[in-house]
């Protein structure tokens, strides 16, 4: 698998437009913080069966805490002033969380909401300030 540091153009070409134009899923893993996008044509919930190795949805739904530290966070541009920009950043929620009910902790939510920002603030592509949207979703559970 390929890792990414910053949000690139070849990101954009590759990546973006997955359920709308100029939005790019990733997925952050808050262990070995590396960020990694989603193909448009794949789901969440598929993408980290994939990344663990798991053959199936059911594999994951039956032992979901072993994709508790790979996170969903999406980042979405859109052209302003002629220039794509970053208007949106959001972290925590998707098939993964609600279908295999995979839960994450408030410390690795926020770890995987930075790294999606310093991925962004490293890239190609100015950010909106303040942002469009910004927000921590999801339910999580803290470490017991």
């Amino acid at each position: 698998m390929k890792y990414y540091g910053a949000l690139t153009q070849d990101i954009v070409n590759h990546f973006s437009g997955r359920k709308r134009e100029g939005l790019i899923a990733l997925i952050v893993n808050v262990r070995d913080k590396t960020i990694q996008p989603i193909p448009y044509s794949k789901e969440h919930i598929d993408f980290v069966c994939s990344l663990l190795t798991l053959e199936s949805r059911e594999e994951l739904k039956k032992n979901p805490q072993i994709a508790s530290h790979l996170i969903p966070s999406y980042i979405e541009l859109k052209e302003i002033m002629g220039e794509l920009t970053v208007v949106k950043i959001f972290t925590g929620m998707s098939s993964t969380e609600m279908v295999a009910k995979v839960w994450h902790t408030q410390s690795d939510l926020k770890k995987a909401h930075k790294l999606a920002h310093e991925f962004v603030e490293n890239g190609d592509f100015p950010l909106l300030n303040p942002l469009e949207e910004e927000a921590i979703m999801g339910d999580f559970k803290d470490a017991a």
